[in-house]
């Protein structure tokens, strides 16, 4: 079977002690769960202003063939074009759309998952089961910003 993974990969938070405090306009914008009183959450609409200044990723999938597109840009003139399509296992990839480095660990964390279970069972992971042990890994440090840092 061929699968197809497209992780979207965002800073959604940024530590209050951190030295980039650009970001940070009022009281609201501290955490994923506060809302603010005109009812919106400001690190959503952060992430969502980091997709529109990310590069375009595509998955296409048939019964036999899959195909990932991932648009290289860089992002200025004396900077390199970063890899967005990483080989996980024999039967997934990932295609990358967002900020790299943080792509590149949580493919480093699949591919570990992968080879574990390649290890334990002699069968590969399936991918429910690894879209679910990303989702459990990610999970807390989205809503919990003092344990960023832990996952990895």
């Amino acid at each position: 079977g061929c699968n197809i993974i497209v992780i979207l990969i965002t800073k959604v938070h940024v530590s209050p002690f951190s030295k980039r405090k650009v970001m940070f306009r009022n009281q609201y914008d501290n955490d994923v769960a506060t809302w603010s009183p005109q009812g919106r959450i400001h690190q959503i609409e952060y992430a969502m202003e980091a997709v529109k200044q990310g590069s375009a990723t595509i998955g296409l999938k048939s019964k036999t063939h899959v195909v990932l597109v991932a648009l290289k840009r860089s992002t200025s003139e004396l900077s390199s074009y970063q890899k967005k399509i990483y080989p996980v296992d024999d039967h997934v990839a990932v295609s990358i759309a967002g900020l790299t480095a943080d792509g590149r660990l949580l493919c480093k964390f699949m591919r570990t998952e992968c080879l574990n279970s390649r290890y334990v069972f002699e069968n590969p992971l399936p991918v429910s089961r690894l879209v679910a042990a990303v989702g459990d890994s990610i999970h807390p440090l989205i809503m919990l910003w003092s344990i960023q840092t832990s996952m990895y």
